[in-house]
């Protein structure tokens, strides 16, 4: 597991420019319904329904993003392609980047459309219908930002929502987190559940909930540490 503590902050709706904190905590399974009590208890209710969400992550033949992010450079980006539902569906899809600057993270959001693709083996096709997307929009600065780096690894978890009741903070639980890697063929699981809570950055908050433990979990570097052979020299 790669545990180093730290504090990643996200955005979760796309709303672009709009800059806002995010805590990661990782929670054992056992400890989810204490977790759940807990939120209801303090008030907070369930929002949306629960649903599955896959991102397709990209990086440069070198890893420079993971590198970054490793590195835990104030100033950083991430690129990637998100989806709602099952993996292998037509659906709606947007490419996201995602820019981190000091404590804060704001992401820049555009549709591409609704695309499917049947297996593992159809993402360069999927790549390849992206990039002529971002053509056809003349979006370049999309395209420019992904023209130079590949697809590196899949993940597809399920997430469910809460709220505060003063509706400030918001509560992420993400399970049954999975990995893909295009480049080596290898799929792994994370046994923990992540949970994330978001707050604008004009907001107060402290952690007053038991069993969350503050990390500096990041789905995309874990998914690429743990499926492919790459290994900073660091």
């Amino acid at each position: 597991m790669w545990n180093q503590n730290y504090m990643v902050i996200y955005m979760e709706k796309p709303q672009n420019n709009l800059y806002r904190y995010e805590r990661k905590y990782l929670l054992k399974k056992i400890n989810l319904n204490k977790f759940l009590a807990e939120l209801f208890k303090n008030n907070y209710h369930k929002i949306y329904k629960k649903r599955f969400i896959n991102n397709i992550y990209y990086d440069t033949y070198n890893y420079d993003l993971l590198n970054h992010n490793i590195e835990g450079l104030s100033e950083r980006k991430k690129i990637r392609v998100r989806w709602y539902g099952q993996t292998f569906e037509l659906s709606k899809k947007t490419i996201e980047l995602k820019i981190k600057s000091e404590f804060l993270n704001t992401k820049k959001t555009l549709s591409i459309g609704k695309f499917k693709f049947n297996s593992f083996n159809e993402i360069k096709k999927f790549n390849d219908y992206v990039i002529d997307n971002l053509l056809v929009k003349k979006n370049f600065e999309f395209y420019n930002e992904i023209i130079n780096k590949i697809p590196v690894i899949l993940n597809r978890y399920q997430r469910s929502y809460y709220l505060s009741p003063d509706k400030n903070i918001r509560v992420t639980i993400d399970s049954d987190l999975n990995f893909y890697s295009p480049i080596t063929k290898i799929k792994s699981f994370e046994k923990n559940i992540v949970v994330e809570i978001k707050y604008k950055n004009d907001q107060n908050f402290s952690n007053n909930f038991n069993n969350l433990t503050l990390t500096r979990y990041s789905k995309y570097a874990q998914g690429l540490l743990q499926n492919t052979f790459y290994k900073p020299n660091y």
